[in-house]
């Protein structure tokens, strides 16, 4: 044990003349610190936690303080050593301190000594240290256990050593070798090993870390029987697609996304490779790539430039974006080069609807391809990538808010579509009346900026350029047939009742759809309607698995509040993901399930408003701006001095015309919270939002 030593110093040169006899005042250092005996142990697991006591005792001065701290190493070249883990007590008293440190699981860390330095401090500053060496060692897990995504469990088994000189991790790679889809969703689960507590491996965004949990997509490109390996020690693990496009390789920017930035020439050819299944099957972007070979060689169309090239292995799409720069996205130079961007609701997207966005820019925005100085196009398929019915789109001069064409930079003659020209909505892009879009008709759209001056000049010419044939699927719910709106959309009139077990056919494995929490539940017998009995529009979404249900008065029309529905409009509110955020537009509001007369409701989980992923993400939660209505769209309304907030709603939200976050409030991330508007006396209307 080494003794540390403070000599006594004088605090300050001046002298207070109060009186002749006045001694300056001196601060007494200790030469001693405490008496410290520890008691620890020895060896440890990463993972797990050291467990100590330290009895402490002065003779001279009362106690202070009582600290340990763990580190990986304390000869550190250039700098103090930083430890990895901390305890800090008070003692106020002499006697035994009982404490534990948890040693993080660490990678590429070998088995050997960490050292632990416990320093007792009395109050007149005097030290007393001790160093104690663990042996720490990694745990040697016999299996691990990969949980896929669908809930199937299997065990990884520890795999042999065979090299004559191994690494330090190849002692700790697992593997399970069974039949997978082409990309399996997993984490990785290690049991308890002595004091470590079981631990799960998982995608944290960037890369495999401890407790992490969003899924792990390995990939091996084709369907069927496929090793997956994993290794403690370093945490690396397989298979992942190693995509190359051009020689570039591609980094994962999400889990079944592979982009790379390359610099590309109009008719060149673009070679992607690492991707074994190819791209047969593929929906191919026809203004920027025209595919003559299958096995991954296309052909630019879109001017020289830079570009990045996002390969979606989930939606079997190559996104091409326009560049700035290797990291910034192009814009709209003044001369009508650069990028032109179109923004619009969930109608419109690319591959499909599906993948748009409303109104949420940094996830559904869509880079027009210049096939020609100034000339920038897209082509859209009607009833796959733009409803029939309800086009709402606009050109932006970038992927976010901010310069835009308006009715003034931007004119068209189209007999099918116009530029709007009110204050209201002006510049955005929407069907003349009475016109609706054959389904599988392909719309080209060509934004003409050769005559362009920066603020006007700018001419938007459309033409349809053909046809392409869409097979419906035979879908029905509750014995009803649903008719196809879209490609992948399919709705139908039903009567249903409260607690009806509903029967689905058409639907591979409903129970891995979302079907709204409010309006369903589903147990051992299957779907059961949890909302008042009534008539319901039902749509079900097949590319993304999920319905929309809308109340239905006597008539086929969507009820109104007398005929049991309410309904919801604004934003940070959406569904099924906040990519499709309700907004203000009348005719595309929400309807909440009544789930007892006269009491609405609606469930979500709070999420960033970037999350497009999160299924069931239907509360922002960083910001919220709504109000329910009496109908779909405008009339009557939330009412003014009439709304009653619960006190647990008034933790979360106020009444400021619309229903808004609470002062100095944000949602938990991930959470789940529960909406419920009871109007059920009449007079009164009360409002509940609660953490679930």
């Amino acid at each position: 044990m080494n003794k540390f030593i403070k000599i006594a110093v004088l605090i300050g040169s001046g002298v207070m003349a109060f009186a002749s006899c006045q001694r300056e005042f001196q601060f007494e250092f200790a030469e001693n610190g405490p008496e410290m005996n520890v008691d620890c142990e020895n060896q440890a697991y990463l993972g797990g936690s050291i467990e100590f006591s330290v009895n402490v005792s002065d003779k001279e001065y009362p106690l202070s303080i009582l600290k340990a701290h763990l580190f990986t190493d304390l000869d550190v070249e250039g700098g103090k050593p930083e430890p990895v883990a901390s305890f800090e007590v008070r003692t106020k008293e002499e006697g035994t301190y009982e404490g534990s440190l948890a040693v993080p699981y660490s990678i590429n860390v070998s088995d050997g000594n960490m050292p632990v330095v416990f320093t007792s401090v009395n109050t007149h500053l005097g030290y007393t240290y001790d160093t104690v060496y663990v042996a720490v060692s990694r745990p040697k897990y016999e299996y691990l256990t990969l949980k896929t995504d669908d809930g199937a469990e299997y065990r990884m088994e520890k795999k042999e050593v065979t090299s004559e000189e191994p690494l330090a991790s190849d002692n700790y790679w697992y593997g399970y070798t069974g039949n997978f889809p082409a990309e399996c969703k997993a984490v990785i689960v290690a049991p308890e090993y002595q004091d470590v507590p079981e631990l799960t491996f998982g995608w944290s965004g960037t890369g495999i870390e401890v407790g992490a949990e969003d899924y792990i997509t390995f990939s091996n490109g084709i369907a069927g029987e496929y090793e997956i390996t994993f290794n403690t020690y370093d945490l690396s693990a397989g298979p992942f697609i190693t995509l190359e496009i051009n020689g570039v390789e591609t980094e994962m920017v999400a889990t079944d996304k592979y982009a790379a930035v390359v610099n590309l020439t109009q008719g060149s050819d673009i070679q992607i490779t690492g991707f074994a299944p190819g791209f047969e099957g593929w929906t191919i972007d026809p203004d920027y790539l025209e595919m003559t070979d299958p096995a991954g060689t296309f052909r630019f169309l879109a001017v020289d430039g830079l570009y990045k090239l996002i390969v979606e292995t989930k939606n079997e799409f190559i996104r091409v974006e326009a560049m700035k720069d290797m990291t910034n996205l192009a814009t709209l130079n003044s001369d009508g080069t650069g990028a032109v961007w179109l923004i619009g609701s969930d109608k419109v997207g690319k591959p499909t609807m599906a993948q748009g966005a409303s109104w949420s820019p940094e996830a559904g925005g869509l880079c027009l391809a210049q096939v020609a100085p100034k000339v920038h196009q897209i082509t859209l398929v009607a009833g796959v990538q733009l409803s029939c019915d309800d086009v709402n789109f606009k050109f932006f001069h970038q992927k976010t808010w901010g310069g835009e064409f308006g009715s003034s930079s931007l004119t068209s003659d189209s007999d099918t579509f116009y530029v709007n020209a009110g204050s209201s909505d002006n510049g955005n892009v929407f069907l003349h009346d009475g016109k609706t879009l054959e389904m599988g008709s392909i719309w080209r759209f060509t934004v003409d900026l050769t005559a362009y001056d920066g603020t006007t000049g700018g001419v938007l010419r459309v033409e349809c350029i053909g046809m392409q044939e869409i097979e419906a699927e035979n879908l029905t719910f509750a014995g009803v047939e649903m008719e196809m709106l879209s490609a992948d959309l399919y709705g139908a009139a039903v009567a249903l009742e409260k607690g009806q077990t509903i029967a689905v056919s058409g639907i591979d494995s409903p129970a891995s759809w979302y079907m709204d929490p409010d309006y369903f539940t589903m147990d051992a017998s299957g779907l059961k309607f949890n909302a008042s009995t009534g008539n319901y529009y039902i749509k079900a979404n097949t590319s993304l698995k999920y319905v929309v249900v809308n109340r239905l008065n006597a008539d086929g029309e969507d009820a109104t509040l007398a005929e049991g529905a309410l309904w919801l409009m604004g934003w940070g509110t959406a569904h099924p993901t906040m990519a499709s955020q309700f907004g203000w537009t009348p005719g595309a509001a929400y309807c909440m399930a009544e789930v007892n007369p006269g009491v609405y409701q609606m469930t979500g989980i709070a999420v960033e408003e970037s999350d497009s992923e999160t299924i069931g993400g239907r509360f922002r939660y960083d910001y919220l701006s709504f109000k329910y209505f009496h109908q779909n769209g405008w009339g009557g309304e939330k009412g003014q001095g009439t709304v009653v907030l619960t006190d647990e709603a008034s933790k979360w939200i106020k009444d400021a015309g619309n229903l808004e976050l609470a002062d100095g409030v944000q949602l938990e991330k991930g959470a789940t919270y529960v909406l419920t508007i009871d109007l059920s006396v009449s007079g009164t209307e009360t409002v509940d939002f609660v953490k679930k």
